[in-house]
């Protein structure tokens, strides 16, 4: 039980960092995008933070993987977006204790 507490701490944990990110990320690609694909690139981040608080809501039942996470991160990675690594990496480790 303790190591599902771990994921969906690690998962909240994961997106809040993604939704105190994306404003930043904006701002940074301002400079590159159309003001309209900056907003439109946010909220598909946020979008994808919403997604990880969503399999947070699961995990309790079981049927997370670490793969659905991972294609999580490759389309925010497609999306130009890297989470905080510190972040990144207590997922990976609330993943894969105990395998």
């Amino acid at each position: 039980m303790r190591d599902r507490e771990q994921q969906v701490t690690a998962l909240k944990t994961l997106a809040h960092c993604i939704r105190s990110y994306s404003p930043w990320f904006a701002a940074f690609e301002r400079g590159r995008l159309d003001p309209s694909e900056v907003n439109c690139r946010r909220l598909h981040i946020d979008s994808l933070a919403a997604n990880l608080d969503h399999l947070a809501e699961l995990v309790p039942k079981g049927t997370i993987s670490y793969g659905q996470v991972d294609a999580i991160m490759t389309e925010l990675h497609n999306a130009g977006f890297y989470p905080d690594k510190l972040a990144v990496d207590t997922v990976v480790l609330a993943f894969t204790q105990g395998e």
